[in-house]
């Protein structure tokens, strides 16, 4: 049995694991494990004696790794995207929970377009250059820091959803969280390349009154140990109404 494989980027690696014999099926373990984002054709052709030269030819598609996960992770803690009767200005945000420990240098912070799926817009915690947007850090009991994104100016600087998304990002790590409002996607480029969405589960109305956001309430030191609730008075800057971190 001879393998190959074609694609952009780095694919990922064949081994015939059983040889198949007379009348026998063979079987072919895939490593995506050091593999890039893409699809890759991987054509089979059967080969030796007594064995005519049959080929076949299937697609493998490789996502980014798993979402990173568990104590000393950063999370978005809060958001505001849709206020004041679709005025929005300056009430528009993300806030992310950084534990002490992680190197913000390599966090980002980058905007998913629903439809389509792609990249809109890519936030640094540190130096950030990107217009329309300030990054305010505020300390926070236990070691933990705010990571506040308040998206001003003019345009549509943080979409409305039905749906769209927001996705953590490590240039060590790869992606770290991707959620979405108003439903779930796939996305397309950046860390969240080929990842589906987690939908929040709670929205806000396009006339919501200004001043409100969704956030995590409950106990604990990672995402998984809070739930998010319906619009509330927002808490920027600040542990969430609710919320105790340990």
């Amino acid at each position: 049995m001879n393998l190959a494989t074609s694609g952009s980027g780095t694919a990922p690696t064949l081994t015939v694991t059983t040889q198949p014999g007379t009348g026998n099926s063979g079987a072919l373990t895939i490593d995506a494990t050091s593999a890039t984002a893409g699809t890759y054709t991987v054509t089979v052709t059967g080969s030796g004696t007594g064995i005519s030269n049959a080929t076949t030819t299937f697609t493998v598609t490789v996502t980014t790794a798993p979402p990173v996960t568990g104590a000393g992770t950063p999370w978005i803690n809060e958001f505001s995207y849709d206020s004041t009767a679709g005025s929005d200005l300056g009430d528009e945000y993300v806030e992310v929970i950084v534990p002490s420990g992680v190197d913000v240098n390599t966090l980002s912070l980058v905007l998913y377009n629903g439809s389509g799926g792609a990249v809109y817009r890519t936030d640094a915690f540190v130096n950030n250059v990107t217009a329309n947007t300030t990054v305010t850090a505020t300390p926070l009991t236990g070691g933990y820091t705010s990571y506040l994104f308040n998206f001003g100016g003019s345009g549509n600087n943080f979409q409305n959803g039905a749906p769209d998304g927001m996705a953590l990002c490590s240039s060590t790590a790869g992606l770290i969280q991707f959620l979405s409002y108003e439903g779930t996607f796939t996305g397309v480029g950046g860390c969240a390349n080929g990842v589906l969405s987690t939908d929040v589960g709670v929205s806000q109305a396009t006339a919501s009154a200004p001043g409100l956001s969704m956030q995590l309430t409950g106990s604990g030191n990672k995402y998984s140990d809070f739930t998010w609730v319906a619009p509330a008075t927002n808490t920027k800057s600040a542990v969430n109404t609710g919320q105790t971190l340990n």
